[in-house]
């Protein structure tokens, strides 16, 4: 290797430095010229002094060499790490893309079945019966009452259906549907957009009547409010709430997908 080149330059000088003391000898018994002082000599020492340059060149030449041999080691190492994370990101990136679309496609799919699910929430009522026959509440029994209030919100007048809700709480605190009424109320206040006056009517659901099939419903609209608000850590912990404590009822279903699409993007 080149550390060998410079143990045979070195080499070299020695063997030039002894003809030199050779000549001087010789030089010594025909001459009185100072050593020195003869051409030969000089040359001699010349030629000896590049050497020793070219000695001094080579080893920084093999010090380099090492040098940048070790670079060499590190960026192949370094390109194989680049070439790995490359390849995970395209994993991740590939899943992400099927998480999102997987998404997409169940929540089309839930927001059918809710669709579907408020539409039969509405009991049945009179085909031919219209906002102007219906009569004022309190003329009317609590469940007629309700059936009334309940057919505006099928006919989708959320205002007029809230404001029915309302008024039949305050004209029948006693009845057995005022939790029905409750949620009612507060979902059609969710509908005609008065999120906060929806969440506050289904809080008192919730506290007033926690026994209530309709809580587990109340918790999915107040969620829904929340997400519209955008409020998702709100929203995340009345969903988590809704599935811990009614793993059964229905609205888990849809609760479920909407918790997990916050934390997706959340």
């Amino acid at each position: 290797m080149p550390r060998s080149n410079g143990k045979a330059q070195g080499g070299l000088a020695v063997c030039l430095g002894m003809v030199v003391c050779s000549l001087l000898s010789t030089l010594a018994g025909c001459d009185t010229t100072k050593p020195e002082e003869q051409p030969a000599y000089r040359k001699a020492v010349a030629v000896e002094e590049r050497v020793v340059k070219v000695e001094n060149q080579t080893d920084a030449l093999v010090s380099l060499s090492a040098d940048v041999e070790g670079l060499k080691v590190q960026l192949r190492q370094q390109t194989g790490q680049l070439e790995e994370l490359r390849h995970q990101l395209q994993t991740v990136s590939t899943e992400t893309r099927a998480v999102a679309a997987d998404n997409d496609t169940r929540l089309k799919a839930l927001e059918d079945r809710v669709k579907t699910w408020e539409a039969k929430t509405v009991d049945s009522a009179s085909s031919g019966e219209t906002k102007a026959q219906l009569k004022p509440a309190a003329k009317l029994s609590d469940k007629d009452a309700y059936e009334n209030a309940r057919e505006l919100f099928k006919q989708k007048d959320f205002s007029g259906c809230a404001s029915a809700f309302a008024q039949f709480l305050q004209t029948y605190p006693d009845s057995g549907l005022v939790d029905n009424a409750l949620f009612w109320e507060g979902a059609c206040q969710y509908s005609d957009a008065h999120l906060g006056d929806a969440i506050t009517v289904l809080t008192k659901l919730l506290r007033d009547y926690p026994e209530s099939r309709k809580v587990p419903d109340g918790l999915l609209v107040i969620a829904r409010a929340e997400i519209d608000l955008k409020r998702p850590k709100e929203a995340k912990d009345t969903l988590k709430r809704l599935i811990r404590d009614y793993p059964d009822a229905p609205a888990v279903v849809d609760a479920k997908v909407r918790l997990k699409s916050l934390e997706a993007s959340h």
